[in-house]
């Protein structure tokens, strides 16, 4: 079985990597671009422009920001503890990244502008003319799609070690039960002695039976004895 300190190593890799990018992109869009300015980068379909959203991911629930922050610090401080029961390491790394996407913008709930709880999301990806999003909304929205695609294909939340490991853990099944032959095996050769000593020790011992001279018998007549002349 997976150590729980591997797990809790790759969990904390990919929520550290997703929270990371998602506030070092953020900290280059406040840098760099301007409030209501549209940068191109494939025609109309995307495009960069600055957007403080007060709602939830690619600027919907727009009003709501308490109601997000509240539902937000549930999920961020809940999540860990849950995604830590698997021992399914693709189930840990999809649940990281959904843990760093909605850790991403709660940083910003909390710490941005106008106050502490109701802070506005840095919003800075165009699509389009539909929405604006960033970094945390994109893992936020592919991680509970990897979440649906894993659960409607029957992957395991908790591994069997057996199945999780393959051959390393076949291998030892395997060896144990080609010992255990063997030992039953070794069993029956050590029976072996013991049948035989049982064998000698019905057959008689031929050294102690009286020694006669071929030819002759206790019972053959001797000559001149019960015989006439």
């Amino acid at each position: 079985m997976r150590s729980r300190r591997s797990l809790f190593f790759t969990w904390l890799v990919w929520a550290v990597l997703v929270l990371a990018a998602d506030q070092l992109t953020k900290v280059w869009a406040l840098r760099n671009l301007v409030e209501g300015e549209r940068h191109s980068l494939i025609g109309d379909a995307l495009g960069l422009q600055l957007l403080f959203n007060p709602g939830a991911a690619f600027s919907f629930g727009v009003g709501t920001t308490a109601v997000f922050t509240v539902i937000s610090t549930i999920v961020v401080i809940g999540l860990p503890f849950y995604t830590l029961k698997s021992t399914s390491r693709v189930w840990v790394s999809v649940l990281a990244v959904v843990w760093g996407g909605a850790a991403g913008n709660l940083v910003d709930r909390l710490f941005r502008q106008p106050s502490f709880g109701r802070g506005h999301v840095v919003d800075f990806i165009a699509y389009g003319n539909w929405f604006i999003g960033n970094v945390a909304d994109i893992a936020l929205v592919a991680g509970i799609a990897v979440v649906a695609i894993l659960t409607l294909a029957g992957v395991a939340f908790t591994v069997d070690p057996g199945d999780e490991a393959g051959g390393e853990f076949g291998g030892e099944i395997e060896g144990t039960g080609e010992r255990a032959d063997n030992s039953q095996n070794t069993d029956v050769e050590e029976d072996g002695p013991q049948n035989t000593s049982l064998e000698e020790a019905s057959a008689p011992d031929m050294t102690e039976l009286p020694h006669t001279e071929p030819g002759t018998s206790d019972d053959a007549p001797i000559l001149g004895e019960g015989t006439d002349a």
